[in-house]
């Protein structure tokens, strides 16, 4: 109803800036450009080596080369230091722990990742192949499921659960995973669908 009354004069340096809800001007009537000061800041922050994604995309550009692992390693830790709920920085640490050979400190980081995000679908998938390398089927089931459960059209996930189930003799319930990994695989010419097809055409008893 009183339009005038919803705006806000300002002095920014020497000049008077008029503000409104939608509008930002001279008073002249001069259009000017409404950079918001907390979007800046924001991308200054992420530019800064005071932020943990800094150090998150850092740890990215070291963790491809194996010479390069010690100081990936060293960035991922910052970037957690400085951002602990950062579930990428802890699942890619856990990544390059398991290419060193070092399981148990794999597991510890893709654990820390889940305990933080229930539903990350990395540190989910990632946690049922060790599970699975380490002939624990069942806890393996559970992170495929869980994993699955955040994405159902994680065909990895749904191919390596069927695996599983088949080694636990779940087998009608491992028919049901392959029959759905061969929906979600495109190419039914692939080595995988092949391999779903065979378990497919097996008879469930026996």
């Amino acid at each position: 109803e009183k339009p005038l009354l919803e705006l806000k004069i300002q002095a920014e340096g020497e000049n008077i800036v008029i503000r409104g809800e939608h509008i930002y001007l001279e008073p002249s009537g001069q259009l000017l450009m409404d950079f918001d000061l907390e979007d800046t800041e924001k991308e200054i922050e992420f530019q800064s080596p005071a932020s943990s994604d800094y150090w998150f995309e850092r740890g990215m550009d070291l963790d491809s080369n194996p010479e390069t692992y010690h100081e990936a390693i060293q960035a991922y830790l910052k970037a957690i230091e400085l951002d602990p709920s950062n579930v990428d920085a802890y699942t890619n640490l856990g990544n390059i722990y398991y290419r060193l050979g070092d399981r148990e400190g794999a597991k510890e980081q893709y654990l820390q990742a889940i305990s933080i995000d229930g539903f990350h679908r990395e540190a989910l998938f990632n946690m049922g192949n060790i599970m699975t390398e380490e002939s624990r089927d069942l806890e393996a089931s559970f992170f495929y499921k869980m994993a699955l459960e955040t994405d159902p059209e994680f065909a990895d996930a749904c191919f390596n659960l069927a695996f599983c189930l088949e080694r636990l003799k779940k087998r009608k319930e491992a028919r049901n995973y392959w029959t759905f990994y061969l929906e979600l695989d495109k190419d039914s010419t692939s080595e995988w669908a092949k391999i779903a097809k065979e378990h497919l055409e097996k008879p469930l008893e026996g």
